[in-house]
């Protein structure tokens, strides 16, 4: 925990741990809606098509995002990004307040939000490691870990009394608010001004295809920008998307439940995030390879158990093994991406999920309708097991640090063959 002695990271930890516990109790709220919405008709499906309505406009702009993040100030750029993610929070909770929310109304308010979170993601993943020296970027990523997976502890936590107690609705307006946090914590942050990036000098497209390229001939970082692909296509619709309708429909639940799992989920996932600060980097791979065998073994308990106290464990393993793949996954890729290509090469990596979430979602909540959400369930730990394991092998970081894995740069080779 020492990168919170750098003010700027501090500064922005706090203002993101409010932010992120707000989002979480936005989105136990919002799951219900949609099925409430959807009504008996199709509740599983409601929840994908929302889902797809939040990613399908990420996925078309998140190169895009990547660029702006390397050509103009990081900062500014999730200044703008929050204050829109305020007011379209506010403007939901709003409509839920007074009765005037429709299932059309939600999925246009989740178009935009897809739009924002476009531009946002990669100029918050890059904005990180400036914020920290060179060598503290690991810990600096597992720290953000820890608030991403603690919010998920408390947001549902609060969601659920907030919720019994005032409503579906204050969950929005509580998130909303939490905004002026993480806003306020950006505006407080001093930074050195950037110098003029190469990248200025090029059209989007070609400084997207540049980004594009680095990460395609590393065979490291394509491994791992696939293993991200992976972890999106069978795990998070699993964890996020499809598990209201597991509770409801599996386990024959309600909110509370829903909440519980939400919550078993934060507190599995916040304790791999502090395990991320104690992983060396030669044993980065060996832990990905266990993360993936607990992923799948949950999924396969998952889809066979009709109890509540062993589901709720084991959705915990599964955001467990989750978390620790994508902290692992993105705190490599931040260590081996310099800083002047970091926006494109990080808007590539959320492409990976962005581009990957709304087509599994809406893919598996369909097939979900056929066969049930137990065979999915099933179904996604074998998949997740083969294809997952494989890449990981075809990265090489079973047993070696990544540094060691990445090539030598031109103008490097030149000083160690004159030296």
């Amino acid at each position: 925990m020492a990168v919170l002695r750098h003010r700027n990271f501090r500064l922005y930890w706090v203002g993101q741990l409010i932010s992120l516990t707000g989002m979480w109790m936005q989105a136990v709220a919002g799951s219900w809606i949609v099925q409430d919405l959807a009504g008996d008709t199709f509740p599983t499906l409601a929840l994908a098509v929302n889902n797809f309505a939040v990613q399908i406009p990420a996925l078309l702009l998140m190169l895009y995002g990547g660029v702006m993040a390397d050509r103009f100030d990081r900062r500014r750029i999730m200044v703008i990004t929050q204050a829109v993610l305020m007011v379209l929070a506010l403007v939901v909770g709003t409509l839920v307040a007074v009765d005037a929310i429709t299932f059309w109304l939600l999925l246009c308010t989740s178009v935009f939000v897809g739009i924002a979170t476009a531009f946002d993601m990669p100029a918050q993943n890059a904005l990180v490691p400036d914020l920290v020296e060179p060598s503290e970027i690991p810990q600096a990523i597992a720290m953000n870990q820890v608030i991403f997976n603690g919010s998920r502890l408390l947001g549902p936590a609060v969601a659920g009394v907030m919720i019994a107690v005032l409503g579906l609705a204050s969950a929005y307006i509580a998130n909303g608010l939490s905004y002026i946090a993480v806003i306020a914590s950006l505006l407080l942050l001093r930074l050195p001004k950037r110098p003029p990036r190469p990248a200025m000098q090029q059209s989007a497209a070609q400084a997207a295809k540049e980004g594009i390229v680095h990460v395609w001939r590393s065979p490291l970082l394509r491994s791992l920008m696939g293993l991200s692909g992976a972890t999106t296509l069978f795990i998070f619709p699993c964890l996020a998307v499809l598990s209201p309708a597991f509770v409801r429909e599996a386990l024959h639940q309600g909110p509370g439940t829903n909440a519980a799992m939400f919550a078993a989920s934060g507190a599995a996932s916040l304790a791999g995030a502090f395990g991320l600060l104690w992983v060396p980097g030669n044993r980065r791979g060996i832990v990905m390879l266990g993360s993936i065998v607990t992923s799948s073994v949950a999924l396969f308990v998952l889809a066979t158990t009709e109890m509540v106290l062993i589901a709720i464990p084991f959705f915990g393993l599964l955001s467990l093994g989750m978390g620790l793949v994508f902290g692992l996954n993105m705190t490599t890729v931040q260590q081996v991406t310099p800083g002047a290509i970091r926006g494109r090469v990080m808007s590539v990596s959320g492409l990976m999920f962005n581009g990957v979430v709304p087509v599994s979602g809406l893919v598996l909540g369909a097939l979900s309708e056929l066969t049930g959400l137990r065979a999915i369930y099933g179904l996604c730990g074998v998949g997740y097991l083969l294809l997952a394991g494989w890449l990981l092998w075809r990265s090489g970081l079973i047993g070696h640090a990544p540094e060691t894995l990445m090539p030598v740069p031109v103008e490097r080779q030149a000083v160690m063959a004159g030296d």
